[in-house]
C-alpha cells in the first residue's frame, strides 16, 4: 500500500491532465497526487517508527496490566485512545486538561492508558501541528498511601518537595473554606516545569487514584493542589484512572468539578475482545485455527473477561503456539489442563500453607470483595 499510494501519487497529475487539459483537471491531477504522496509518506513514516512485536514471542501479560512495551499487540480501545490523547495535546482549560479515566475494576483502565495512551503521545510524528506539540510524559505512578510523596517522587523530588505540598494544601483548603482564591504550591509548579523542560506539554499519570478515597485527611487537600496547579500552568496534563464505585468521595469538596469531563470506560463488548484475540496473535505471526476465537468469547463471558482472557491466553500460547498454529483441539485441552484462574489460584493458596491455613486465605479474599446488594466488586 505504501508504495502503490507513492507511484499513484507521482502519476496522478499526469493520468488527470491526459484526459482533460483545463485548469480544474489540472488542479485536481496534482491536489489528487499531492494527498496520494502524503498517504505514503505517513504510511512509510509509521512502518519505520512504529515498534513491532517479535515474531513467536508471547504477546498475552497474564493479569499485569499491559505496559507500554505492548504496544505493537495493545487491540480493542482504539477511539479511547484518540480521544484521550488529542485532550492531552490540545485540551485548553482545566477541565479538559484533567482526564479522569473511569471504569469498574478489571475493564482495562490501566492497560489503555500504559499501552495505548502513553505510546501514542511519544509517537513522533512528520506533520504540522503534530510534530511541533510533542508532550513529554512521566512513567504512571500509582497514588498509594501517600499522594504526595508519591507525587514528589515522580517529579524527582524529595520528602522537602512533599512536605511543602502538604503545608501548600493546608493552606489551599483554608482559603477555599474562607471563600478566598487557593495560592497552590509555588515549589509543585517549579518542579513541574522543571521536569517539562523545553517540552510542549507535561503529562502526569496517576494510576488508581481511588487509594485517596480512604484517605479524607489527605484527599481533599491532594486534589485541590492539583486544580490550582492546572489552573497555574497551562502546560500541564494530568490523566487519572479511577474505579467508578469508590469515585464518590472525589467529588466532594472544591475540586469535585475536575471529573465534569471524563472519559467513561465500559466492559469490552463481544466484537471489541475478538480484537484482543486476534491483533496480538496476527502480530506475532500466529494463527487462530476455525472456531477458536468463538469458542473463547463462549467460555469468558461476563463482566470479567478481560482478566480471564488475558490469563487464559497468555498459558494457551506457551501450550500451542511453537507451531505457529492454535486449534480448537488444542485450546479445549488447555481448558481442561488448566482451568485458567481457578488453577492460578488454587497454586496460591497452597503456597502459603502450611504458615497461612486455606480458611484464612478465603476470609481475607472476602474481606476485599463489596455487596451491593446486586452485583460484587472488588
Amino acid at each position: 500500500w505504501t508504495i502503490f499510494s507513492l507511484l499513484l501519487g507521482v502519476a496522478s497529475p499526469a493520468l488527470v491532465m491526459g484526459k482533460t487539459a483545463d485548469l480544474a483537471g489540472i488542479v485536481a491531477g496534482v491536489l489528487f497526487g499531492l494527498a496520494a504522496v502524503g498517504a505514503g509518506v505517513v504510511a512509510l513514516h509509521r512502518r519505520r517508527t512504529d515498534p513491532t512485536w517479535p515474531p513467536m514471542k508471547n504477546p498475552y501479560p497474564l493479569l499485569t496490566p499491559y505496559s507500554a512495551e505492548y504496544a505493537p499487540v495493545y487491540f480493542g480501545r482504539t477511539d479511547e485512545v484518540a480521544d484521550i490523547a488529542a485532550r492531552a495535546r490540545a485540551g485548553v482549560t482545566v477541565t479538559e486538561r484533567f482526564i479522569g479515566v473511569v471504569g469498574p475494576s478489571g475493564c482495562g483502565k490501566s492497560s489503555l492508558v500504559r499501552a495505548g495512551v502513553v505510546p501514542a503521545l511519544q509517537r513522533r510524528e512528520i506533520w504540522p501541528p503534530s510534530m511541533w506539540f510533542r508532550p513529554k510524559t512521566l512513567p504512571p505512578f500509582v497514588v498509594g498511601q501517600d499522594p504526595f510523596a508519591s507525587l514528589a517522587a515522580a517529579l524527582g523530588g524529595d520528602e522537602k518537595l512533599a512536605e511543602a505540598m502538604r503545608r501548600d494544601a493546608d493552606a489551599a483548603i483554608e482559603a477555599s473554606v474562607e471563600g478566598a482564591r487557593p495560592a497552590g504550591s509555588v515549589e509543585l509548579l517549579r518542579a513541574v516545569a522543571r521536569r517539562r523542560g523545553r517540552a510542549s506539554r507535561l503529562v502526569i499519570i496517576l494510576d488508581q487514584l481511588e487509594d485517596l478515597s480512604g484517605l479524607p485527611e489527605q484527599r481533599l487537600g491532594f486534589m485541590l493542589l492539583l486544580k490550582c496547579l492546572l489552573r497555574d500552568d497551562p502546560r500541564l496534563v494530568i490523566i487519572a484512572t479511577v474505579r467508578p464505585d469508590l469515585f464518590g468521595p472525589l467529588l466532594d469538596g472544591p475540586a469535585g468539578d475536575l471529573f465534569s469531563e471524563q472519559v467513561v470506560v465500559l466492559p469490552m463488548d463481544q466484537v471489541r475482545l475478538a480484537s484482543i484475540i486476534e491483533g496480538p496473535a496476527r502480530a506475532a505471526r500466529v494463527e487462530l485455527g476455525d472456531g477458536v476465537v468463538h469458542r473463547m468469547l463462549a467460555d469468558t463471558r461476563g463482566a470479567d473477561a478481560l482478566p480471564v482472557l488475558s490469563y487464559l491466553l497468555h498459558h494457551l500460547w506457551e501450550d500451542a503456539a511453537k507451531d505457529g498454529l492454535i486449534t480448537l483441539d488444542e485450546y479445549e485441552r488447555a481448558m481442561g489442563e488448566h482451568n485458567a484462574i481457578a488453577e492460578h489460584a488454587e497454586n496460591a493458596t497452597r503456597s502459603m500453607a502450611p504458615a497461612v491455613s486455606r480458611e484464612a486465605v478465603l476470609d481475607s479474599l472476602l474481606q476485599l470483595v463489596n455487596h451491593n446488594g446486586n452485583d460484587a466488586y472488588r
